[in-house]
Order: structure tokens, then sequence, then C-alpha cells
């Protein structure tokens, strides 16, 4: 079953534009609404996934093991090539 995401209300205003700032993994710091706003983008990213120059997917893999320890780098980059070709045909299935 393909789950159905409604994104969040939004104003449109010019001033709630822009990056959360810095973005510190599993430290909390993040707002229950910025979580809902990344987990949003990240879908919106992974339905175009395959339509992204290799080149800008390359990046935002290695940007997603930026603060990541080195001995867990391994294990979370297999574990995002899985997720990636679990969902490599999602945007076919919303057409």
């Amino acid at each position: 079953m393909q789950a159905t995401l409604t994104p969040p209300p939004f104003s449109g205003g010019r001033r709630e534009g822009g990056a959360l700032g810095s973005v510190h993994r599993g430290s909390g710091c993040l707002s229950e609404q910025e979580t809902h706003i990344l987990q949003y983008l990240g879908s919106a990213v992974l339905l175009r996934w395959n339509e992204l120059p290799t080149q800008i997917q390359c990046e935002f893999f290695e940007h997603a093991l930026a603060d990541v320890e080195p001995g867990e780098v391994m294990m979370l980059k297999e574990q995002i090539a899985r997720f990636l070709r679990k969902h490599k045909d999602d945007s076919k299935s919303r057409s």
C-alpha cells in the first residue's frame, strides 16, 4: 500500500523560506514542525531521485554521511542504498 502525503499548511510568506540552519543529527535540536518539514522534503527528493543528475545524487548521498561516526559509515551507506533501490519506482506509481 502506497502512503499518501499531504503537505503541512504553509502561509507562503517569503520570510518562512530558506534553510533550517544548522541541522545537528540526533541532537534533538529540531522542533517537531521542522522534523515534519524535513520528512516531506525527503519524500519529495525520493520521488524525483531517478530524475536527478548523478552528480547531485552523489552529493546528497555523501552529505547524508557527513556527520556519521567513521565506524558506522559503511552500514549507513548500505542502508541508504537498499532504501533507494526499494523505492526506486515510487514516483512511477504516483503518476
